[in-house]
């Protein structure tokens, strides 16, 4: 058919031509520009859930085994000289009502050379307990973990992801595991307070390199690393404090074949990493997989609900129930400004603490406020019967 016997094109309605707002048409300026917005959008709400989950598997588990370790310790001190803290303690509130009435002045210089002398000795029974019962030296090796984990993090700019505290073989955990171009790399943290160097081998040094050797059997084992032999699992021993010395600013050839480096040095060490191996769909394939893990051995963990509780804990649990009471109590006092309307305000507080009776994320709590509101309204009862008593 020639172009002359073709038949006339016929005009269809658009149905843009119609439509109010041009922007929903497909194709237009407005529609392209909605798109590009929506995709902006998307990619900011994946990259600010891909930062919240890196942060859940990385510095918020940073420490985190230290950091138990730490209060079981005070914990268990607490438990066995519990007669000690108690004299002192009774020793502190009777220095406490002695000043009270030696103090020359004003209610208000009482008063606060009182609570000085209060929050000096409690501050200084905490120092003695966290010294006499060893959390110290455990508490810097947390920080120790932070410090190491603070520099791996600097490598994501560069496509590497990491991990903290990752848990392969309970209960022994990981340090630190950082996936990125050059490989695998499977980070131990350790705190010396004495005096180390690292060039000269001591059974500290060769138990510290063997417990990062295990480490990396154990990922190489999980991950099944005979299909990747050209990319390399890298054991790494970081030693923290502050007389750790080396020569040289890079890695050494500790024992058992582990790289050993002092922390002040690690910053420059991992500056100088630049080999490929794995391709960014490696990468996220391997810290997928070793995330899939760390969230089934947290549940794993979580399952031990047969463990009582520490001192810690519970004095948590009393110290939120006694601020919900404190809460209730100023509410029903605070509710008496109202005239007669504060009798509708303390059933109504009361209604509440009832009906929290009935949720059971705020059972534990619905006593505690009912405590306050009846505490108040005793407290206000019998001051007003005291009132009357008095004219």
């Amino acid at each position: 058919m020639s172009p002359s016997t073709l038949p006339p094109r016929r005009t269809l309605a658009s149905p843009c031509r119609e439509a109010v707002d041009p922007a929903l048409c497909p194709g237009s300026r407005g529609a392209v520009a909605n798109e590009r917005v929506d995709y902006k959008r998307g990619a900011m709400r994946k990259g600010w859930r891909r930062r919240w989950e890196e942060r859940r598997r990385g510095a918020a588990r940073t420490g985190s085994s230290a950091t138990e370790f730490s209060r079981r310790r005070v914990d268990a001190y607490l438990r066995r000289r519990w007669a000690w803290l108690g004299l002192i303690v009774l020793f502190v509130s009777s220095c406490t009502i002695a000043l009270w009435f030696v103090l020359p002045g004003s209610d208000a210089v009482r008063g606060f050379g009182a609570g000085v002398f209060v929050a000096g000795g409690v501050g200084a029974m905490y120092h003695w307990t966290v010294l006499a019962s060893g959390a110290a030296n455990v508490s810097v090796g947390g920080a120790a973990e932070e410090w190491t984990s603070l520099d791996l993090r600097r490598l994501r700019r560069r496509g590497w992801r990491t991990l903290d505290h990752l848990i392969l073989r309970p209960p022994h955990d990981i340090d630190h595991v950082a996936i990125g171009p050059d490989g695998v790399i499977v980070v131990e943290t350790k705190w010396r307070s004495v005096a180390t160097d690292l060039e000269r081998h001591s059974d500290w040094l060769e138990a510290a390199t063997r417990q990062v050797r295990r480490n990396e059997r154990d990922l190489a084992g999980f991950l099944g690393w005979g299909a990747h032999a050209d990319a390399r699992i890298t054991p790494l021993l970081v030693v923290w404090g502050p007389e750790i010395t080396q020569r040289g600013d890079g890695p050494l050839e500790g024992p058992n074949g582990v790289n050993v480096i002092a922390g002040e040095h690690l910053r420059t060490a991992l500056g100088d990493l630049g080999e490929a191996h794995l391709d960014h769909a490696d990468i996220d394939r391997i810290y997928a997989k070793l995330a899939a893990e760390m969230d089934r051995t947290d549940g794993w963990a979580l399952r031990d609900v047969n463990r009582p509780p520490t001192l810690t804990e519970i004095a948590n649990e009393w110290a939120r129930r006694a601020l919900v009471g404190v809460v209730a109590f100023v509410a029903v006092t605070s509710s008496f400004f109202a005239g007669w309307g504060a009798i509708p305000l303390i059933a109504l507080l009361v209604a509440v603490g009832i009906g929290a009776r009935a949720v059971d994320a705020w059972r534990r709590f619905a006593g505690a406020w009912l405590g306050g509101v009846g505490v108040a309204i005793m407290t206000i009862a019998g001051l007003a019967a005291v009132a009357a008593l008095s004219t």
